[in-house]
């Protein structure tokens, strides 16, 4: 929940707390091509994330709803099998993962931000959302506990891997049209919240342009402690996998360091 102030410094006049911050400043690359002249899948995504994304109803469900080759219809010339039939223990179902979760905002009707995961990368994928949920809930929370001159939201990234997961990749292996990882990364940001405007509705618009094109700063230290990750230190999940591979993409050019806070960091989401 955001309150603003319409009035001074010096005499503040505040807002009802309304929903402000959301997401804004959603990026998406091109997709993916991991077979000459066969595009498939994601390549990169970035989206800016706000605690009012943690007010009642503000939630959002865009399920996945695109299919076409290879995910459930047979490539002309390409796999056998389709994403949808493939009997592999290991890695079936697979799913088509969202990079920006669709809860966010993020959408299920755009292979731009969809990619092939194996059940278990998207598991892993949920436990990392569900650490930067849990920081945008303490954001939330701190920002309910007084009138404060600033947010405290989540710049998040996601690039998959440059290679494919395919040992042999080419076009008629299933796995080549999936990446062998996603890298997520993600770095807290303060932002300085208007004063002025002469109205509630003055200092909303206000508001919203310096969420959408103002600058961010770094938060080298967080008025409230951060969430553990329940994966530790490993740069891996699952735990064990060999980290730094080439990714599609990076990170936006609006995106401050990251600072040392005990928040900001990555890691990669292995296949399998």
């Amino acid at each position: 929940m955001s309150f603003l102030n319409y009035g001074t410094r010096t005499t503040p006049r505040w807002t009802i707390d309304q929903p402000i911050f959301t997401i804004v400043r959603a990026r998406q690359g091109r997709q993916a091509t991991y077979v000459p002249g066969r595009q498939f899948g994601a390549s990169c995504a970035s989206v800016l994330l706000g605690p009012d994304l943690k007010m009642p109803g503000q939630g959002r469900h865009n399920p996945p709803q695109v299919g076409g080759a290879p995910w459930d219809v047979v490539m002309a010339g390409g796999p056998a099998l389709t994403f949808v039939q493939d009997e592999n223990p290991s890695y079936r179902p697979w799913v088509r993962g969202h990079l920006i979760n669709g809860g966010w905002g993020g959408s299920g009707r755009d292979w731009r931000n969809l990619t092939p995961l194996t059940h278990s990368a998207n598991m892993n994928h949920k436990t990392v959302e569900t650490y930067i949920n849990n920081f945008l809930e303490l954001s939330r929370q701190y920002e309910a506990s007084g009138r404060r001159d600033a947010w405290y939201g989540v710049y998040y990234c996601v690039q998959c891997a440059a290679d494919p997961f395919a040992l042999n990749p080419g076009a008629t292996d299933l796995y080549t049209y999936a990446p062998s990882f996603i890298r997520i990364g993600w770095r807290a940001v303060r932002i300085d919240k208007p004063v002025g405007g002469s109205t509630a509705l003055g200092v909303a618009q206000l508001a919203v342009n310096e969420l959408t094109a103002g600058a961010l700063n770094a938060a080298p230290v967080l008025p409230f402690a951060p969430p553990a990750r329940a994966w530790g230190p490993s740069p891996t999940l699952p735990l064990g996998e060999r980290p730094g591979d080439p990714v599609l993409g990076s990170f936006p050019g609006d995106c401050p360091p990251a600072a040392g806070n005990g928040f900001d960091g990555w890691v990669e989401v292995h296949q399998g």
